[in-house]
């Protein structure tokens, strides 16, 4: 978990969970965490493009083909490969409430964003933003 000036930009194991609960829930898990959660809502870059596969791989039939979809994007490896994909199943270990995942992944979302219009702000008035830890 990443912190600036005392408040949390990010949870990679919500993060992760929430992946993790989606492969496991196929397109219904899908389904009702697009509600909420979209692609630029995930701090981490693998985490954008493996949900960014999921929405294009996403199949009527309740199967998630999204891990052919990272290889016929190239990014595969840029996601951790095969190996992190299993992994993330992995983690699901005990009972997550999905709507609490996706609660605190937007709520830090939108936190970075108001932090990076603050900053763009202070720019633009030609004050200069203070460094984050």
């Amino acid at each position: 978990m990443e912190r600036a000036e005392g408040h949390m930009t990010h949870d990679m194991e919500c993060e992760k969970l929430l992946l993790a609960l989606i492969i496991r829930g196929g397109n219904e898990e899908f389904d009702y965490v697009r509600k909420d959660v979209c692609r630029d809502d995930f701090h981490s870059e693998a985490h954008r493009r493996i949900f960014g596969a999921m929405e294009e791989a996403r199949f009527d039939m309740g199967v998630f083909f999204f891990q052919g979809t990272l290889v016929a994007n190239g990014e595969l490896e840029a996601v951790g490969g095969p190996l992190y994909l299993a992994e993330l199943t992995a983690t699901l270990d005990r009972y997550t409430d999905t709507k609490l995942l996706c609660l605190r992944i937007v709520s830090l979302a939108a936190e970075r964003k108001e932090r990076a219009l603050h900053a763009l702000s202070a720019i633009a008035s030609g004050k200069t933003p203070r460094p984050t830890a």
